[in-house]
């Protein structure tokens, strides 16, 4: 490199494609430079804030030209949320980066050419599509507002309507604001950890259009919790449930381990492809249910399943991906590690009447392994990762049981890319195709599902 970036230097950058956070990234002479309020296609004079040995970070100083990708937020919180990075880009512009975001990361960090690509599957709509919101309980100049975090801070942002909630969220924030004020129930303070109310969670079933209200304390007693059920339910005849959820620790986790139903029915119900999944409070649930089955069809459409194979779902979760392969497989087994949601998972199997998967409680890395040892020969295995991929003893593992296929649902490309990459450099599999889904409209998060033949 002919010239190494300082702190405090002043550059101008083309800004080029669009980082993980959804700030956009400009090249200075082959040096990625990351600069926050861009997007791909502005010319920006930066100076910069941070310099490292493979990277820098830059603050705009000036927009000098603006890319025809710009749009005006429709959201007025937009530039100080944290929540929607990227909703001034134009959301047919949204799809092709993040196609383009998957397909270039393929190919850098995974080291793949001649990959087939599909065009990357949008939603319909890209508002209204979320069917869970946690949203912060805090006290702004003496006065009680319920919203959103600011930008890479703990600064409460009062909201009321987020246009990536459903239309109805708003009315039930209010209805908890109007409680706390009228019977003076104390607000959590984040800094010393006193207070009660810390948050509103509100989840919502797109089959059946029901509600559960979660209201998360810093205690164990919520003053006049039934009148507040009852007027939130008076305001919302579709809120089929409320809970207080307990959460005493000194952290940023949302929910604690402790619910208490104050109304109503203890799960809602949601549906995928025809099959019934209860969602109680701590369930884990895709925030984007239409865009979900289209994913987990996508997967589906990968294994290609004949009703003679043995599937193992490996961080099956609350069983979503299990029970649709269980109707075209001969059995699945889903291995996860949380106990709630192996519990969820089981009772899922049962309302649905599916009696072909079982789901078993342990790490991937630590079970795979143990169920290769005894003898199990999955001709499919599918994989739905947390962000971080998966564990080097998993990979070794699926490359021991040679599956015939690999199903991969993936939603952080690079992780994805780096276990792809261990996968076929043996020369076991092919990666014979990609997928990116949208399920986080006007984030720069993409979902991807691959599909690997044994080569």
């Amino acid at each position: 490199m002919d010239k190494i970036i300082k702190l405090n230097d002043e550059i101008e950058l083309d800004i080029v494609d669009l980082g993980d956070a959804g700030e956009g990234i400009g090249k200075y002479e082959n040096f990625a430079v990351f600069v926050e309020d861009t997007v791909p296609g502005d010319k920006v004079l930066v100076k910069i804030t941070k310099a490292k040995k493979s990277f820098a970070k830059g603050q705009v100083i000036k927009l000098i030209k603006e890319s025809e990708l710009r749009q005006d937020a429709p959201c007025k919180y937009f530039e100080d949320c944290g929540g929607c990075q990227i909703q001034n880009i134009k959301y047919e512009n949204q799809l092709k980066l993040k196609e383009n975001k998957v397909s270039n990361i393929i190919k850098r960090i995974g080291g793949f050419t001649g990959v087939e690509i599909n065009p990357i599957i949008g939603m319909e709509n890209s508002f209204r599509y979320r069917n869970k919101g946690a949203f912060v309980v805090s006290k702004i100049d003496g006065k009680v507002v319920i919203g959103l975090y600011k930008k890479k801070s703990h600064e409460v942002i009062p909201v009321d309507d987020c246009l990536i909630q459903d239309e109805k969220v708003k009315d039930i924030l209010e209805g908890v604001k109007k409680h706390i004020i009228k019977f003076d129930v104390k607000v959590y303070n984040r800094k010393n950890n006193s207070g009660l109310v810390r948050n509103v969670v509100v989840r919502k079933s797109e089959a059946t259009g029901e509600y559960m209200v979660i209201i998360v304390t810093n205690g164990s007693k919520l003053p006049m919790s039934k009148v507040l059920a009852k007027t939130l339910v008076e305001g919302n005849d579709k809120i089929v449930s409320v809970y207080q959820n307990i959460n005493k620790k000194h952290s940023s986790e949302i929910l604690g381990e402790d619910s208490k139903l104050l109304f109503g029915q203890e799960k809602i119900i949601d549906e995928i492809d025809g099959l019934k999944f209860e969602i109680s409070p701590l369930s884990f649930y895709q925030v984007n249910s239409v865009q979900t089955e289209k994913l987990y069809k996508k997967a589906l459409e990968y294994c290609n399943l004949s009703r003679e194979e043995l599937v193992i779902d490996l961080y099956s979760g609350i069983g979503t991906i299990s029970l649709l392969l269980a109707r075209e497989a001969k059995e699945v087994i889903g291995i996860e590690s949380v106990k709630p949601a192996v519990v969820d998972a089981r009772q899922n199997a049962k309302i649905n009447n599916i009696e072909n998967a079982r789901f078993m409680r342990a790490k991937a890395e630590d079970k795979l392994p143990e169920l290769v040892k005894d003898g199990f020969k999955p001709e499919v295995i599918v994989l739905d990762p947390p962000r971080v991929g998966c564990d080097k003893k998993v990979l070794d593992a699926i490359l021991e049981v040679k599956p015939e296929k690999i199903v991969y649902v993936s939603c952080k490309p690079s992780t994805l890319a780096r276990d792809l990459k261990i996968l076929c450099e043996s020369g076991e599999y092919t990666l014979e195709e990609v997928t990116p889904v949208d399920m986080f409209g006007h984030s720069a998060h993409v979902e991807t599902v691959v599909k690997l033949i044994k080569a």
